[in-house]
């Protein structure tokens, strides 16, 4: 282990008390220097430990910038370029050089051979390599309460993993005990050095709630429920709601089942006093979307779809928390390759169940339609002024087109639906 070198102390030395800020110092010069003392020509001051004069030279020669004491006294001129040195060991002397031997050093520095700036004999100087002085230069103080672990001035505790900051905490063995949480997930090597002590359950939440903290909120998706900590603790949640941290899974999983039936019950509380608006026509349940359009749906739907909101894209389609609100009504299964969910009356803003049905593919692609010139779907105009309608039958193959001729366009719409029906019955149930 390293220890600081003795203080060197001349015979014919002399100190004296140097108060800088309310605090006192003791500087020691050689007798010989004793004059940088003199109140009438010199000042001294002390600065992060160091001593510095300004004031009057004894030419009368005024120095408007202080100078640094060891500087002052020291009786040769510090070289400030390349000088040949060669430093003799401990001694940190400098002895003769043969012609064979060469060593260049450009920034030479004063050092206090006791690494004591205050005591500036002419024997505790020395000149050096600045390389070589950073030999001086210790370790920061050790935290007089846990190993990164420092006291802020709030007197809150701030915990740090190497360069990382893992918050501010009420007190140090919370602070402490966020470390040993960091060293868990490191290993167990990493673990065994921080384990000091046996951090509490209380500690160990405000500790993990230090630690997130900072963070950014992440949402939380589902019910929730229980999550093992590194802590070794069970994490309680509930629709993004923290219940607690628990040592064994049971107590953890009652208070997930406690507040399950607090939730139920108040929305049981709430469904029992909501008045159902309804239609003019029809007297059916509907919800108000974004843009003010009414999508109907059943009292049951209504009851479960009233809290959130319901948007209408562009396709016509409305959607209830991203999902189609006619898929959240019908869930009966079905294979999605072959088959789609239709509505009957082709209106998309009716989602009863009544108005919903499994249709093959093929059948769902007849509602794709265009604008018709006679107004009619099936029905176009001929050449001579007449309605001519038609209607594909794609059950036969090759598929067979029927048409037939009518004075009037309502006529051929008449026996055009008359025989779609009877080639689709299944459309029309």
């Amino acid at each position: 282990m390293l220890c600081a070198p003795a203080q060197i102390v001349e015979v014919d030395s002399v100190s004296q008390i140097v108060t800088t800020k309310g605090v006192d110092y003791e500087v020691t010069v050689l007798a010989v220097d004793a004059h940088v003392f003199y109140k009438e020509k010199y000042g001294l001051t002390i600065s992060k430990g160091r001593c510095f004069i300004n004031g009057k030279l004894a030419s009368g020669d005024f120095f408007k910038k202080r100078r640094e004491l060891p500087r002052f006294v020291f009786p040769v001129e510090i070289p400030s370029s390349k000088l040949l040195f060669l430093l003799g060991g401990p001694s940190r002397k400098p002895i003769e050089l043969t012609p064979y031997v060469f060593f260049f050093f450009t920034d030479m520095v004063l050092d206090h051979a006791d690494q004591r700036p205050l005591n500036n004999v002419r024997t505790n100087l020395c000149v050096v390599t600045q390389s070589f002085n950073t030999i001086n230069c210790t370790r920061k103080k050790q935290s007089k309460y846990f190993v990164g672990v420092r006291r802020s001035k709030n007197g809150k505790f701030n915990a740090t993993w190497g360069k990382k900051q893992l918050g501010t905490f009420d007190t140090a063995r919370i602070a402490k005990t966020a470390r040993i949480l960091v060293a868990r997930e490191k290993g167990k090597e990493w673990e065994d050095r921080e384990l000091v002590f046996t951090p509490t359950v209380k500690e160990m939440e405000a500790a993990i709630r230090g630690i997130e903290k900072p963070k950014r909120k992440r949402r939380v998706v589902g019910t929730g429920g229980l999550n093992l900590h590194v802590s070794g603790l069970w994490h309680a949640t509930f629709r993004s709601k923290h219940l607690g941290y628990f040592k064994t899974k049971e107590e953890g999983q009652a208070h997930v089942d406690a507040a399950k039936e607090e939730y139920e019950r108040k929305r049981e509380e709430e469904d029992a006093t909501v008045v159902i608006p309804r239609t003019k026509e029809g007297n059916f349940a509907y919800l108000t979307a974004l843009n003010g359009e009414e999508v109907l749906v059943d009292d049951d739907i209504y009851i479960k779809m009233y809290r959130n909101k319901i948007s209408v894209a562009k396709d016509g389609y409305p959607r209830y928390l991203n999902r189609f609100v006619h898929r959240s009504v019908l869930v009966d299964p079905y294979n999605t390759w072959t088959h789609h969910m239709d509505h009957r009356n082709g209106n998309k803003l009716d989602n009863r169940r009544a108005n919903l049905r499994i249709v093959p593919i093929k059948i769902n692609a007849m509602n794709i339609t265009r604008e018709s010139k006679s107004g009619y779907a099936g029905v176009r105009p001929s050449g001579t002024g007449r309605f001519v309608g038609y209607v594909q039958n794609t059950k036969v193959w090759p598929h067979k087109l029927t048409t037939r001729t009518f004075d009037t366009a309502e006529e051929a719409y008449a026996w055009r639906c008359a025989l779609h029906k009877q080639i689709f019955p299944e459309l029309y149930d």
